[in-house]
């Protein structure tokens, strides 16, 4: 029976170490990263129809979601080829954000004399 790709790293990796001392500790090192990466890889791989799922769904989600900005709704065919972003904009009646100067409301300051004191 053929070992597989984890026998096969683990053998390479402890009979490296056996041979020098010194690639103990770089070895345990080589072991836990290649073993990390076969592990995703086999993650990735056996879960494809799951990945594969979630994007179909994303990319319909943001296709024609109603959040979707107005100039991409014309290749969805929501809107008229002819329709363009300012078009759009002007016929709806929303109004962009406009800077106008503020205008403080001046109040007069009353003296002393012209205040009326209520009490009991």
């Amino acid at each position: 029976m053929e070992n597989t790709f984890r026998q096969k790293t683990i053998t390479y990796f402890t009979d490296t170490a056996k041979k020098s001392r010194l690639l103990k500790y770089p070895c345990l090192a080589g072991i836990s990263v290649a073993l990390a990466f076969y592990y995703m890889g086999m993650h990735f791989q056996t879960n494809g129809k799951r990945y594969a799922s979630m994007v179909f769904v994303a990319v319909f989600f943001m296709s024609s979601c109603s959040f979707s900005f107005a100039v991409f709704a014309e290749r969805t065919g929501f809107t008229g080829a002819q329709e363009t972003y300012s078009a759009i904009v002007e016929t709806s009646g929303v109004s962009l954000a406009v800077v106008e100067p503020v205008n403080p409301m001046v109040k007069e300051i009353l003296e002393e004399e012209n205040v009326f004191f209520f009490y009991d």
